[in-house]
C-alpha cells in the first residue's frame, strides 16, 4: 500500500477524532486521489463528504 496514502489517512482520522472537520475533509480528499483501488477511493470520498458536511452540522463538545 502507498505509504503517502496511509500517512494522509492516519492524519485525517486523527483530525476527525478531534472534530477538526475542515482539515480532515481536505485530507480525505487528498487521500482519495492517492488511492490505488476504487474501494479505498470510495471510502475516502464518503469520509470527506461526512467531514465537510459536519463543519456546519456538528459542534465540538467541550
Amino acid at each position: 500500500m502507498n505509504a503517502r496514502f496511509m500517512d494522509i489517512t492516519r492524519q485525517a482520522a486523527i483530525k476527525e477524532r478531534y472534530h477538526e472537520y475542515k482539515e480532515a475533509g481536505e485530507l480525505w480528499e487528498k487521500a482519495m486521489f492517492l488511492a490505488r483501488n476504487s474501494v479505498n477511493a470510495d471510502y475516502c470520498r464518503l469520509r470527506a463528504d461526512f467531514c465537510l458536511n459536519s463543519i456546519f452540522t456538528r459542534k465540538r463538545l467541550l
